[in-house]
């Protein structure tokens, strides 16, 4: 079963992905903050990360974005506003997202064979 970790300060944001994701099949750890995200993956890393751009701070999600980057991890940032610096390649989910919205773009990056050649 792939491991998702969602990092969101936004408590109703958190347990919606946390819902749909679930009913997806997936085992999904939740955290919030960045700081707690990148404990949680630490020590069990994540399949995907799932992180709020402003989470409790300005850019951290998209700091911890290049971070799991640069270890060639799937990503994906969330945001309720436009995102300037995002690395080409990673996936925006623009908030408030529906939830065929991030069933589909987490399917897209965890289960598709393309996704997977390079895992």
């Amino acid at each position: 079963m792939k491991r998702i970790i969602i990092a969101e300060d936004e408590r109703p944001v958190r347990e919606l992905a946390f819902k749909i994701l679930i009913l997806a099949g997936y085992e999904v750890t939740t955290a919030e903050s960045v700081d707690e995200g990148r404990e949680i993956d630490a020590t069990n890393p994540a399949d995907l990360v799932l992180t709020d751009n402003k989470c409790r701070r300005e850019n951290d999600g998209l700091n911890w974005v290049y971070d799991l980057e640069a270890q060639n991890r799937k990503v994906i940032l969330m945001s309720g506003e436009p995102v300037v610096g995002l690395p080409v390649g990673v996936p925006l989910l623009k908030k408030p997202f529906s939830p065929e919205a991030l069933r589909n773009l987490v399917h897209d990056l965890l289960e598709k064979p393309e996704a997977n050649e390079n895992a």
